[in-house]
């Protein structure tokens, strides 16, 4: 391919590149992944293999960076999460704490855009609990379950477990 005069400079790879694309597939299907990230970045060459999901979360860097936590679930065990990935020395943190339970923080999300207990009282007892769009700046009118005012929204979840 050298010596073609269709691929010898960058432009004129980049004019040809259907004509390319295909006998650089036919090339490297003839050798191993490893072999040619070796001998392309050998050649300082960049090169890195694409890697399935599987793949990538079983990096030796993913293991370095504790890049995923375990966390304990009550009524289903140990959970494997991401991690906070960000990594600060004054401010070390990671998750500790499975995700909430479907409708765990229902009340005390409503309390902090101003419901009162009253209001999610009535809210439960109307049979409120699928998915209420709530108004943010404005209140869900318990009678109707529709927003006030609306300045942005919010959607929260329920299955009943208030």
């Amino acid at each position: 391919m050298k010596a073609d005069a269709r691929f010898r400079e960058r432009d004129d790879r980049k004019k040809n590149r259907k004509e390319l694309t295909p006998l650089l597939e036919e090339k490297l299907m003839q050798g191993e992944t490893a072999a040619w990230v070796e001998k392309l970045n050998d050649s300082d060459v960049p090169a890195g293999a694409i890697l399935t999901l599987e793949g990538a979360v079983h990096q030796p860097q993913v293991a370095h960076r504790d890049a995923f936590a375990t966390v304990a679930v009550p009524g289903i065990g140990d959970l494997r999460v991401f991690n906070l990935t960000a990594k600060f020395s004054k401010t070390p943190a990671r998750v500790t704490a499975p995700p909430p339970a479907l409708g765990e923080h229902t009340r005390d999300l409503l309390g902090e855009i101003g419901y009162t207990e009253e209001d999610v009282s009535r809210l439960k007892e109307a049979g409120v609990g699928s998915t209420v769009t709530l108004a943010i700046g404005g209140k869900l009118d318990p009678e109707h379950s529709k927003p006030v005012t609306v300045t942005g929204q919010v959607h929260l979840i329920s299955d009943g477990r208030w």
